[in-house]
């Protein structure tokens, strides 16, 4: 990522963070939508999911500068989703949910330079957590 994009990302996360909730909320009815087979992931409060959702994923937005410093969190979020039995191949879901959800939160303000910010944040991440385990992103930001 270049430094225009992680301070893209950064900016667009404070309007994120406001309404977290809402987003949270947003990502996993989409997400649900798109592969309704996850649900079962999902059993207990969602709004749990969420805040843990939108916690860890502003822990690796203020971190993109310096992923290291995250890099354990992102490897044992990963292992998490192998021992649930998450399989891969939720990457684009995911992605798209995501997508959606944040473009939902920031309207007009979401534009293609965001996108493609956005974009490269979830490859970075998912590139990441690939290097320690087979597990999709699907779960990383809510356990």
């Amino acid at each position: 990522m270049t430094p225009t994009q992680i301070a893209v990302v950064q900016a667009s996360w404070q309007k994120v963070d406001a309404g977290h909730h809402e987003v949270a909320e947003m990502f996993y009815q989409k997400l649900f939508e798109l592969a309704p087979e996850l649900r079962q992931f999902y059993q207990t409060d969602l709004q749990q999911y969420g805040d843990r959702l939108m916690r860890n994923l502003g822990l690796a937005v203020s971190s993109l500068s310096r992923l290291d410093s995250v890099f354990p969190m992102l490897q044992d979020f990963a292992a998490q989703r192998v021992e649930r039995g998450i399989k891969d191949g939720y990457e684009t879901v995911v992605r798209n949910a995501m997508l959606w959800a944040l473009e939902q939160r920031l309207a007009e303000s979401f534009t293609q330079e965001v996108r493609t910010a956005w974009n490269e944040t979830y490859s970075l991440l998912t590139g990441i957590i690939g290097r320690g385990t087979s597990a999709s992103l699907v779960g990383e930001f809510t356990d």
